[in-house]
């Protein structure tokens, strides 16, 4: 063994704690077959010249065999395995020309009876931390060795299926990941106080709906019509068709136009209420250049309600305002017209003034009334719809 041999060997684990860890972090041992492993153990038994090549795990009471050609074994105890003898010089292969000669083997029941292994050569899988976590093995029935290209391929072919098991951990670690990403994206969505949805026009130009949320059962009170996700038709039941049809021609204009849109639109419910909502889309391209719309659907009811009450108060103060206005300016105008006013035409403006000014009064504190009443019922109303969408 050379220098560089003896360094490496220091820096690999090969304990059995070190590997039960490091097989638990991998979680491969109930992973199920794997094709491309059972190929690479074919191509090894063909160069080697072996009817059997396996790839082993080991950990404190088995080895494992995850992938094999020539065989149906899938375990044997650790105290009757080969390929804990070659964990002990895990740099180098550990090779066995002929176990009915050795005295460490020849009474070994995989040597006595089946597979009725006389040659072995294994080498060892070393995993990116250093840990020794088994082997990739060749056997034979028969006395045997391996010339140089042999050996090389043996080693070439154990880093590569270590490589294989290392991505393989990875990418199903970044699976789960993913899966549990998208589990809390999905429970965003489903407490979003809003409709968050994804649609696109299939080849003959018809809308596809790819995804809606939770929050549909604002619209349709709880109940998500039988093919909403892919027909954004089942949605007509809500609108009148006037309101629907605008909301269609809005879509196919943007998607012509390639431009954000958005349509405000009242749904009436069965029950008397009736409900305004805003709907804004965007267009996104994929990586395949198809365009998908991506938006949301918000509840606009409070906003279209104050709008409203905008509109009474303007009205309000053009028309009923008017009147004790114009009185009070015609007043003002008679006692500017008048050079000489005795105290009793005096006294009559002033009443005249005062009643006016008092009417105006009562009438502006009655409208603050009545709209601060209605304020506290629209934003009431509007914290009242959110708590109960949680």
């Amino acid at each position: 063994m050379n220098l560089r041999s003896r360094k490496a060997l220091v820096e690999i684990k090969n304990s059995s704690t070190a590997r039960k860890e490091e097989l638990a972090r991998y979680q491969i041992l109930d992973s199920g077959l794997d094709l491309e492993l059972d190929e690479l153990c074919r191509l090894a038994a063909n160069i080697c010249n072996t009817s059997i090549a396996l790839v082993s795990l080991l950990d404190d009471e088995q080895q494992w065999f995850i992938a094999k050609y020539g065989t149906d074994l899938t375990s044997t105890p650790i105290d009757i395995s080969f390929c804990r003898h070659a964990l002990k010089t895990p740099t180098e292969l550990f090779i066995v020309k002929d176990a009915t000669q050795e005295e460490r083997f020849k009474s070994n029941p995989l040597v006595l009876g089946s597979p009725h292994i006389k040659f072995y050569a294994g080498a060892s899988l070393i995993s990116p931390n250093k840990v020794a976590i088994g082997t990739l093995c060749v056997i034979s029935s028969e006395a045997m060795d391996l010339d140089d290209n042999q050996k090389a391929a043996l080693k070439i072919l154990s880093r590569r299926i270590m490589h294989h098991i290392d991505s393989r951990s990875t990418i199903n670690a970044q699976q789960k990941s993913l899966e549990g990403f998208a589990r809390k994206l999905q429970k965003i969505t489903d407490y979003a106080p809003s409709i968050l949805f994804e649609y696109r026009f299939d080849d003959d130009n018809q809308i596809v709906t790819e995804f809606i949320s939770k929050g549909v059962e604002l619209i349709t009170h709880g109940k998500i019509p039988e093919g909403a996700i892919h027909d954004l038709t089942s949605f007509s039941e809500y609108l009148t068709t006037e309101d629907f049809m605008q909301l269609l021609e809005r879509a196919y204009e943007a998607n012509h136009l390639q431009e954000p849109w958005s349509s405000v639109f009242p749904v009436n419910f069965s029950d008397g209420t009736q409900l305004w909502f805003e709907m804004k889309a965007s267009p996104e391209p994929d990586a395949g250049g198809s365009i998908h719309w991506y938006g949301a659907v918000h509840d606009v009811t409070a906003q279209v309600e104050y709008e409203k009450v905008l509109e009474d108060i303007a009205f309000d103060i053009s028309h009923v305002l008017r009147r004790p206005v114009s009185t009070t300016l015609g007043l003002l105008d008679l006692i500017q017209a008048s050079s000489e006013l005795d105290p009793e035409q005096l006294h009559f403006y002033a009443d005249n003034a005062r009643k006016v000014a008092e009417e105006l009064d009562t009438f502006t504190r009655k409208l603050n009334d009545a709209y601060s009443e209605r304020k506290r019922k629209i934003i009431g109303s509007k914290v009242a719809k959110k708590r109960s969408s949680f």
